[in-house]
């Protein structure tokens, strides 16, 4: 009986000694692992890690830093303070957050891992614009990134940075060596952070954890969205992960209200651009009171309401990003007007312009526009008969009214001069931009150059998709002074391939 027992006890001793080796090669040879046994073992020393500094010459200066979603709640070593103290003392004029664009752009900061609202809220309470990097598709993990995931990312990374500035992104720590190294690929080098520039961004001093006003709503309105899409999810895999979400989700709610809220700081000694900012959305805001409706839409006034406010923010952020809110102002203070169909709204088109009835309108998908300082639209199920390919989007009808303001912040960019927005594929591309809307598949200089030449359905997506790959080689501001020129995309060419 000994003589068994000891070859069991040996047996049992190689397969620990085996597994203990093979556990110890996968933390060697995989670097996901070995940096989640890094944040598990020292915190501190993997948070630094995963702070990078990307600099490229064109470009706003570029800061990554990897998050450890929920073991931020456990972590001394690497907090939510943390996180607050780098977004404090570093203050970028942009934070970029794994969170969707689409829901960013519609006044949705739950979206995300744990730390995302909580970093969203916080970078709002200190005027800093924020928005979304993140992709994903029903069907696909949101717990593990792959490679589409991530060259998803980089296309909106790259979209939304600016040529001047300092841009925070904050996203899972499995993200930062992807879109380094994509990042290097298009000529971003790396910088060094300096040991005491770096003990000065992560301190956070004597500071107790409190969470940003609106973080408690925030994760209410993400656990009532989840638990409402599982209600009607088919896909038992997807169901279950929907419900995971809201049940952590709720307990986190617990801990929040343990924790409390901050007060709603007022800023003191606001700057000229965040004064005039405040000030144009409170007048949006008496506007939207005065909206004219039809009757049958009024039990939508609210809701109406609340989209010409979201629109208006997003041109808002879009235009402090690019530095151009000195020419940002309430270009629809004339009235809002939302009509049933699009006959009533050429109808007013041609009453306005005062145009026979026999004047045909510029386009057959039109469905707002926004002339002599008056907003107009086709309301959203109208919207969606006529461009059912681009309203098919969740906040299309949103991101249909931001790109007539931002056709209005295009003009006053050229000092008035509208003839210097051309060409078409521009003029729209940089709407598409500037609204978040007509996303695509990213396209490579040969696709670019053939997508500005199309006609017909379809084509400002295609605008809009090579604007996005032109930003990626020159500057938006550069292209604004270009676009009048004869030689525009023969000057864009040569500019692309340096």
């Amino acid at each position: 009986m000994n003589r068994v027992m000891k070859k069991i006890l040996k047996l049992a001793i190689w397969l620990l000694a085996g597994g203990t080796l093979l556990l110890a090669i996968a933390i060697l040879t995989l670097p996901e692992l070995r940096t989640f046994v890094a944040f598990k073992l020292a915190p501190s020393y993997a948070r630094n890690l995963n702070f990078k500094k990307m600099v490229r010459f064109d470009r706003a200066s570029v800061y990554l830093l990897g998050t450890i979603h929920e073991d931020h709640l456990t972590s001394g070593e690497y907090s939510l303070l943390h996180l607050k103290a780098v977004i404090e003392n570093l203050h970028p004029d942009l934070l970029l957050l794994e969170q969707r664009p689409q829901m960013v752009a519609e006044g949705y900061a739950g979206d995300g891992p744990i730390e995302m609202p909580f970093a969203h809220l916080t970078a709002l309470e200190m005027s800093i614009p924020v928005d979304g990097i993140d992709w994903w598709k029903k069907g696909s993990s949101i717990r593990r990134t792959d490679a589409n995931r991530d060259d998803r990312m980089y296309r909106n990374l790259q979209e939304r940075i600016p040529a001047k500035g300092t841009v925070l992104v904050l996203c899972g720590y499995s993200h930062v060596p992807e879109l380094i190294e994509r990042m290097m690929n298009d000529r971003y080098v790396e910088a060094e952070i300096s040991s005491s520039r770096r003990d000065f961004l992560f301190d956070i001093g004597d500071s107790l954890l409190s969470y940003p006003p609106g973080m408690k709503h925030a994760i209410a309105q993400r656990v009532y969205q989840e638990e409402q899409n599982a209600k009607v999810e088919i896909d038992p895999a997807w169901k279950s992960d929907l419900l995971t979400v809201a049940t952590s989700r709720r307990k986190f709610l617990s801990v929040i209200e343990k924790v409390g809220e901050r007060k709603v700081r007022i800023p003191c000694e606001p700057s000229k651009q965040c004064l005039k900012c405040c000030a144009l959305r409170s007048e949006a805001e008496q506007l939207v009171r005065k909206m004219t409706l039809p009757s049958t839409l009024e039990n939508q006034r609210a809701d109406l309401a609340k989209q010409v406010i979201l629109a208006f923010r997003m041109l808002e952020d879009f235009a402090r990003t690019y530095g151009w809110t000195e020419h940002l102002r309430l270009f629809f203070d004339g009235g809002i007007e939302i009509y049933t169909n699009q006959n009533q709204l050429l109808s007013r088109l041609r009453n306005l312009f005062e145009l026979p009835g026999t004047v045909s309108m510029p386009s057959s998908g039109l469905a707002a526009a926004l002339k002599k300082n008056i907003l107009m639209a086709v309301q959203s199920k109208a919207y969606q008969t006529i461009n059912p390919e681009y309203a098919k989007e969740q906040g299309s009808w949103m991101r249909l009214l931001a790109r007539e303001m931002a056709h209005r912040l295009h003009v006053e960019i050229l000092r008035g001069d509208e003839q210097a927005m051309r060409p078409v594929w521009f003029y729209e591309g940089f709407a598409s931009v500037a609204s978040k809307d007509l996303l695509s598949d990213p396209l490579d200089h040969n696709e670019a150059f053939l997508a500005i030449q199309s006609k017909g359905p379809g084509a400002y997506k295609r605008y809009a998709a090579a604007l996005r790959y032109f930003m990626t080689q020159v500057t938006l501001n550069d292209m604004i002074s270009k676009a009048a020129n004869p030689d525009f995309e023969d000057w864009l060419q040569k500019e692309c391939k340096k």
